[in-house]
């Protein structure tokens, strides 16, 4: 794995945090917890590649088209082209938009970046027959579980003495040495560190993208401004051209960052600010909408999902519809089919009773939904979780609210800029030697550490 493909994926978990926390920065030990999590998918990807190879599963043809533009779409694709307007799922627009690309050369940006959607798809798919697989090889029998449940559940009656040990006042207890000798020896182990530690010395030679790297970045991204002006279906486009791919959804007053925030609420629909320097990435953001909403919402749903309704996505879009038939014939209540038909068990126990809720707070499909409609609305609302038939029960408040599309790229160093990094740590290689280390280090402009390898701590000074 390249440094700079582990840096990107760090990069763009950083920002999806931002994005779900609403903050507009993170702290070291969030920064660590990030890091630590993105390494851990790195490597669980790995492990995971490495047996599916090993299976030798694969992802056919057919299975690929129906994650696309078949009859079981995948969540992705499902998000992506959802009508925000109607929330609904729309199939040709996918159809449409693979047609588009077919006319594109294999090097054009949107080609390469929705081979790559396509491709980790792919790879998605062949985890989740991995761990079908693992799932179903896992077999508990009769004996096995007889044996947890008694163990779980066996009762005995039995009587005890207890002697506090503050019952004996330390005034009449004399430790020895012999006694601290004692304790010692049966206790030492429990301080041995398991882990060796090291004491190292190492340096550091920026790779750090270069004036002239950050130039060719905001070259590309102004090279998609037309396309980006253009666009009619900017979630897609968001989809295929932004390294982080959040979703559009509708925000408040100060809920974007301080760049956008400032103008957003004062522009019209289809006005392009960028490229601009955020972070360590270049971004455009396009306003897509703007509209007087409500602050809070109150809803109810009933949660129906494919493997419930017979295993495809237009079986539990019949399904919700015929909910939703039943109660505006007043054949049937809300109240009384949430329990027997949704899948949220938590809500459907409650007639199907979400409570009270602002933004941010569901997905962004059944949200565009509750929030663009009027109170006693009944709605079939698609998202990643199944098919909701939801009903708005009341809308409370009124604000200004904007949905902004963003694109970025992330600041990354180019091959010449890491290759120059390289070769300047393969001449200090050349000429360093176990008694000269830190005085060539000083030497070379680079950054010379010493640290202490299973600990936090260390100490480091520029050379």
């Amino acid at each position: 794995m390249a440094y700079d493909q582990f840096n990107a994926a760090v990069e763009q978990n950083v920002s999806q945090f931002k994005q779900q926390s609403g903050q507009s920065r993170v702290t070291p030990q969030i920064t660590t917890y990030v890091q630590e999590n993105t390494w851990n998918q790195f490597v669980t990807k790995a492990i995971v590649k490495k047996e599916v190879e090993k299976l030798g599963l694969t992802v056919g043809g057919d299975e690929i088209q129906s994650m696309t533009s078949g009859s079981n779409p995948a969540p992705q694709i499902v998000q992506a082209f959802t009508d925000p307007q109607t929330g609904k799922f729309d199939p040709a627009s996918v159809s449409n938009a693979i047609n588009a690309l077919k006319g594109l050369r294999d090097d054009d940006p949107q080609k390469k970046q929705w081979t790559t959607f396509i491709a980790d798809l792919i790879n998605g798919k062949k985890a989740e027959k991995y761990m079908v697989l693992v799932t179903n090889g896992l077999y508990v029998n009769s004996l096995e579980a007889k044996d947890a449940y008694e163990s779980k559940n066996r009762l005995a009656n039995f009587k005890y003495a207890v002697l506090p040990y503050a019952s004996i006042p330390d005034s009449k207890i004399t430790l020895t040495d012999a006694d601290y000798s004692a304790y010692y020896d049966e206790h030492k182990g429990e301080f041995k560190n398991a882990q060796e530690s090291r004491s190292i010395s190492y340096v550091a030679f920026n790779a750090a993208p270069s004036a002239t790297d950050t130039a060719a970045i905001k070259a590309q991204m102004t090279k998609l401004l037309p396309g980006f002006i253009a666009s009619t279906n900017d979630s897609l486009f968001v989809q295929i051209n932004s390294e982080n791919k959040a979703p559009l959804a509708y925000q408040r007053k100060g809920e974007l960052e301080p760049k956008l925030d400032s103008m957003m609420f004062n522009e019209a629909p289809g006005f392009i600010y960028g490229p601009y320097l955020a972070g360590s990435s270049y971004k455009i953001a396009k306003l897509v909408e703007a509209r007087m909403s409500p602050d809070s919402v109150k809803a109810r749903h009933i949660l129906v999902t494919p493997t419930e309704s017979g295993g495809t996505i237009e079986k539990a879009l019949a399904r919700a519809d015929s909910l939703k038939a039943l109660i505006e014939s007043g054949k049937g209540s809300f109240e009384s089919l949430a329990p027997i038909f949704s899948v949220d068990k938590a809500s459907g126990s409650k007639g199907g009773d979400l409570g009270t809720f602002g933004r941010g707070a569901m997905v962004p499909a059944f949200e565009t939904a509750v929030f663009n409609g009027k109170k006693g609305d009944l709605k079939v609302v698609t998202s990643q979780f199944g098919v909701h038939l939801v009903q708005i029960q009341d809308q409370i408040g009124s604000s200004k609210v904007v949905k902004v599309a963003v694109v970025d790229k992330a600041l990354s160093a180019s091959s010449t800029t890491q290759s120059s990094a390289y070769g300047k740590a393969q001449a200090f290689l050349a000429n360093v030697n176990k008694d000269n280390f830190a005085a060539e280090a000083k030497n070379q402009v680079c950054l010379y550490r010493l640290a202490r390898i299973s600990t936090v701590q260390h100490q480091a000074y520029r050379a």
